[in-house]
């Protein structure tokens, strides 16, 4: 199998690995509810599923790496225009910051997890578990509007290079751009979780169309290399 074709193919899995992660995650606002502001009780969840956990942690930062490398054979044969191709070595960039993030935030995740909160030194162990959640919190802020700006700009530089389908492209970069706006509010007050759920609707809705441009655009490409 050509470098292509496992290209085509880290498009697919990488986008699908990183939803399983999600989850697969104890923690999360959309899946179990969780309150993410109050660290107590996301620590507390975290630490009654350590498999869901461990396996979210070693999961998560896969997702971004393979998304990367499909991206990057994409964009490494880019022959568009000029501003098109500008446009996809942004986003390649900051899909890159996307990964470190990923994988730092994991790290975090693991130290959240195995933080000892038996009676006898869990206050100790509470203020080491509320300090790396609390970075990790902070991380996933920036992860949030950078990983929206990539799939902003990726979309339509791919696109524009015709590497990608039209409609889907700018769908994607729509719902990218106007995610960013709620992603904005909720950084600058996270402490209404029910405003939170509500404003987190676009940005999921573009994370959706998001996975979806990717994974067609891996597919298209593998088909094509078959051809």
């Amino acid at each position: 199998m050509d470098s292509k074709r496992i290209g085509a193919l880290a498009l697919i899995a990488g986008p699908l690995l990183t939803v399983v992660s999600y989850l697969i995650r104890p923690s999360t606002l959309l899946v179990s509810g969780t309150d993410v502001t109050d660290a107590d009780e996301a620590i507390r969840a975290i630490q009654a599923n350590p498999l869901g956990s461990h396996l979210s942690a070693f999961l998560s930062p896969v997702g971004p790496l393979l998304t990367f490398y499909g991206l990057w054979s994409v964009v490494g044969e880019d022959r568009g225009p000029g501003w098109a191709s500008a446009l996809s070595r942004v986003g390649l960039i900051l899909m890159g910051l996307v990964v470190v993030g990923a994988w730092v935030s994991a790290a975090l995740s693991h130290a959240v997890e195995r933080a000892d909160l038996h009676p006898e030194h869990v206050e100790t162990a509470m203020v080491s578990a509320r300090a790396a959640y609390t970075a990790n919190i902070g991380l996933l802020e920036m992860r949030g509007p950078t990983l929206v700006g990539a799939a902003l700009v990726l979309s339509l530089g791919i696109w524009a290079s015709g590497g990608a389908n039209k409609i889907l492209s700018w769908l994607t970069a729509a719902f990218s751009a106007a995610a960013l706006v709620p992603i904005a509010i909720i950084i600058a007050d996270p402490s209404d979780i029910n405003q939170v759920r509500l404003l987190l609707t676009l940005p999921v809705v573009s994370y959706l169309l998001w996975i979806i441009w990717l994974v067609w655009l891996g597919v298209n490409r593998f088909r094509s290399e078959q051809a």
